[in-house]
Order: C-alpha cells, then structure tokens, then sequence
C-alpha cells in the first residue's frame, strides 16, 4: 500500500520559460502520457480509517500497485527517454538550444534520475 502517489502521473511534460521577461509566456513545451500504466496503481476499497484529516468529496480508500514488478520494470524502460523527449521538443519548439537552458526544474525523482537527464542533454547540475 502507499500514500505518496496522489500526484503521480505516467508521463512527462516541459515548458520553457524566458527569463528577465515581464510576463511569463510560454516559449516552448511538450507532453505525453503512457497508457501502458495506466492500471497498475489504483484506489481500493479499503477502508483509511479515522486519520483526523479532513476529506473533499465521497472518495475514501488506499492507493495499491496492482503488479509493482512490470511498474519498475516499465518505468525504468520508459522514464528517461520520454522525459528527455519531451525536454527536447519543448527546447525546440521554442526556438532555443539547449545549451541556453540556465534552471531544469524537475519534481518527484531520486537525485540519480535528475542527474541522469541532466547527463542525457548535455547539462551540469
């Protein structure tokens, strides 16, 4: 059972940002998402309990990776080049290289990931 996945998403995005702007204009961005898992986590029936935390809504129970091998094994296989792909795309779109890219700004990932992109696209932490 886990409780960090209500924010976890299977797939990737990126958009560049112009800095010293006056505004915040979107230059470039990418995204997608991987179907392939998309029932590996789901929320189950069973009960939370009282945890004193208030709830939005009727929906109760706890999150379950339903074949936590194939989601290893899948997200290992896809992560990087789907996050560099987008990272790519989006530097693309908006005209720039990616040598120009100055902040990665990246959430939910080890460290080792992170540096591992970096790595991927030529940048230094």
């Amino acid at each position: 059972r886990t409780r960090f996945m209500f924010n976890f998403g299977a797939g990737a995005g990126a958009f560049i940002l112009q800095r010293g702007s006056r505004r915040n204009q979107i230059m470039g961005m990418s995204a997608l998402t991987d179907g392939s898992l998309s029932e590996t986590v789901y929320l189950t029936m069973d009960a939370v309990g009282d945890t004193g935390r208030e709830y939005t809504g009727d929906l109760r129970g706890l999150l379950d990776v339903r074949n936590g091998e194939y989601m290893a094994e899948r997200l290992g296989a896809v992560s990087l080049q789907n996050f560099v792909k987008v990272i790519r795309e989006a530097v693309d779109e908006s005209g720039a290289s990616l040598s120009d890219i100055a902040f990665l700004g990246i959430t939910h990932m080890k460290r080792s990931f992170y540096h591992q992109i970096l790595d991927e696209i030529g940048l230094t932490p």
